[in-house]
């Protein structure tokens, strides 16, 4: 297969257009939260063609709108080492909901269709620190589940 193209002369165009809001909001000197907002939406297409193998590919639909609630909380602390210079620490977590409003994607190879359906709702949340103990010295660390 090297060498060969899959398709010559083959159009295709996708785009997507994204609208994201969020506020952060300080509790106190070290803590602060953030909601968010966001909605996606993405839309891709391309021309029929056959493949080197004579399989016949087609796009029946691709487009996605997705929506995302979600709130950051953050804590934040600076002080003195014992040798006198400034550290930091920052923890941050991330707690997410994404709904896909429309259908997904299906692309037909030779009369066999492939589908990619996203759950309607799905959840995610992800917890970052990071220590920087001087200026040649910082640890990030990070966990996210789904």
């Amino acid at each position: 297969m090297l060498g060969r193209s899959l398709a010559n002369d083959n159009d295709g165009f996708g785009y997507s257009l994204s609208l994201e809001t969020g506020k952060r909001i300080a509790l106190d000197g070290n803590w602060s939260v953030t909601p968010q907002a966001q909605l996606a939406y993405s839309n891709v297409d391309f021309d029929r063609f056959t493949d080197p193998f004579g399989a016949r590919v087609s796009m029946d639909r691709s487009e996605s709108l997705k929506g995302r609630v979600g709130v950051a909380a953050e804590y934040q602390n600076a002080w003195q080492d014992a040798s006198g210079r400034m550290a930091r620490s920052n923890v941050y977590g991330l707690a997410n909901l994404y709904h896909e409003f429309l259908d997904g994607s299906d692309v037909d190879v030779a009369g066999v269709n492939f589908a990619n359906e996203n759950r309607p709702a799905v959840g995610a949340a992800s917890v970052l620190a990071v220590l920087i103990a001087g200026p040649m010295t910082k640890i990030p660390s990070s966990v996210r589940f789904r």
